[in-house]
């Protein structure tokens, strides 16, 4: 409830030109990296969501990693 209040507070009042288009202009972004993300799927081309995964997956620290982290 306190973010959808602050979002309508947000444009209430509406702001002036140029910044009124700022909403649009996001939620054409927003659209389109939807659309972006529904026409891979229904392609199938799946393999780079799970190389995005990896990207961000925890891994084990390298032997060199451990020898240059600080004492704590």
């Amino acid at each position: 409830m306190i973010l959808l209040y602050s979002l309508y507070k947000s444009f209430d009042p509406f702001p002036v030109h140029p910044y009124n288009w700022s909403p649009f202009i996001v939620g054409a972004w927003l659209l389109a990296g939807i659309a972006v993300l529904v026409v891979l799927k229904l392609r199938g081309n799946e393999a780079w969501l799970t190389k995005a995964g990896a990207v961000i997956e925890e891994r084990p620290e390298t032997a060199e990693e451990l020898r240059h982290r600080p004492a704590v």
